[in-house]
């Protein structure tokens, strides 16, 4: 499972905290009782605060930890899902946590209103705030670094993309593409091999340069090192020199695989890219591999 993933699902499950939280303040009748007062909730056997600090800390903690996981990663559902948790907390806990506080007469518990107002607003702020700066980031994933090519780049490189997942895909496309490079991209191994070895009526199709795959793609019977393998066939049969860059996020290069290591050795693959890469970084990454 990638990192959008796995942070979308933990946002999910933040939600899915916030609602049946919100369920069991309504359920238990706390408009008509103070927080502090309340002794137990309709789902759980614990306290306002208690249940509180379980259902809201949870969501609040796994959102962030979502915000981390998916950080450098493009995705329109992670904001999305932040801004909706950050804005359930403050429009709805706020509203209900502060309902039974303030429907009791003392002065304690009116305090107490105010003080779980403040705090349940700034904790959804957080998140709102959270879900803009991710907002900025995928704006500046899709836009790519406006540095300049590098001297020695002169003319772009023809690039083929292969990758399982399509937020990659889409980032991969529009840095590269952004530095002036000729990028074609695609999901399927197999067609990323039928298109680059094509040859329809004796026209072949344009030479790549280079083809930057993932190892792993599970929806495939063909994995990356495989299609590297069937590059390099085709670059012995037709003379071509196309490289082939391997990219994973299950390993670092002090802990590649066997047959990986062997797949470097013998020139089947010329680089290998751990995922993920900043922009600047794979740019680098590209131009100097393939032009040294």
């Amino acid at each position: 499972m990638n990192k959008v993933r796995v942070a979308a699902v933990l946002l999910m499950i933040s939600l899915c905290l916030l609602i049946i939280y919100g369920i069991d303040v309504s359920l238990a009748g706390v408009a008509s009782s103070a927080v502090e007062s309340q002794e137990s909730g309709f789902f759980l056997p614990l306290s306002a605060s208690t249940r509180g600090s379980v259902f809201g800390g949870g969501a609040v903690i796994m959102s962030i930890i979502a915000f981390a996981i998916a950080r450098n990663a493009f995705s329109i559902a992670i904001p999305v899902l932040l801004f909706v948790n950050g804005g359930l907390i403050i429009t709805g806990m706020a509203v209900l946590i502060a309902q039974g506080a303030l429907a009791a007469s003392s002065a304690a518990a009116t305090g107490t209103a105010l003080r779980t107002i403040s705090f349940t607003i700034a904790t959804g702020g957080i998140l709102v705030g959270l879900a803009v700066w991710k907002v900025i980031t995928n704006a500046k994933i899709v836009e790519g670094k406006k540095t300049p090519l590098s001297s020695t780049s002169s003319s772009k490189i023809r690039i083929l993309v292969v990758d399982d997942e399509p937020d990659i895909l889409l980032t991969l496309n529009a840095v590269l593409s952004r530095h002036g490079h000729y990028v074609k991209t695609f999901d399927n191994p197999e067609k990323a091999l039928s298109h680059l070895t094509s040859n329809n009526n004796g026209v072949i199709t344009p030479h790549y340069d280079l083809v930057i795959t993932d190892y792993r793609m599970p929806g495939s019977n063909m994995s990356g090192l495989d299609l590297a393998k069937r590059v390099k066939e085709y670059n012995t049969r037709t003379g071509r020199k196309t490289k082939v860059f391997l990219m994973s996020g299950s390993f670092n290069e002090s802990s590649l695989p066997e047959e990986f290591i062997q797949a470097l050795k013998s020139g089947i693959v010329n680089k290998f890219i751990q995922k993920p890469i900043p922009n600047d970084k794979l740019i680098a990454i590209v131009e100097y591999n393939y032009y040294k």
